[in-house]
């Protein structure tokens, strides 16, 4: 297959919209699959903007990185206070903040699971002294 532009040259790819060759001067990857240029000229392929597009390298952070501590600070010290600031934020449209959600999901998660596992240290440990106690209490009466 040769390009539709250039017929000296062999077609790296097939356009996914019009089956047109295509050379690699010509060939342009669109989310992930090849459409010629021609086909991106006339509007025939949807080009992403908005929130969906992909960013640009360097491009500004909504989220700054202080941001981000103190939201995954919170969502572990305040487990709840996670799961609904992380709900929040993944409904919003831009990935990162998708992103950010899931994070401080996870992280709550994991702050809930710390809290469960010192609950049950702290009731083993009140345990033990409380036997402890007894046990030097009955022998102070031994002793009495």
């Amino acid at each position: 297959m040769q390009c539709y532009n250039h017929p000296e040259q062999g077609a790296v790819a097939a356009c996914a919209s019009c089956g047109k060759g295509a050379c690699e001067t010509c060939a342009v990857e669109v989310g992930g699959r090849i459409y010629c240029k021609q086909c991106l000229a006339t509007g025939v392929v949807p080009v992403p903007t908005g929130s969906n597009a992909p960013s640009a390298p360097g491009a500004q952070q909504q989220y700054s990185a202080g941001t981000r501590w103190l939201l995954y600070i919170v969502s572990f010290l305040i487990p709840i206070g996670g799961l609904i600031a992380g709900i929040v934020l993944m409904t919003r449209g831009d990935t990162e903040s998708k992103q950010v959600g899931t994070n401080c999901i996870v992280v709550a998660i994991a702050g809930f699971a710390f809290n469960c596992v010192c609950v049950l240290c702290s009731w083993l440990f009140s345990g033990i002294l409380i036997a402890a106690v007894e046990a030097n209490s009955a022998l102070l009466l031994l002793l009495a």
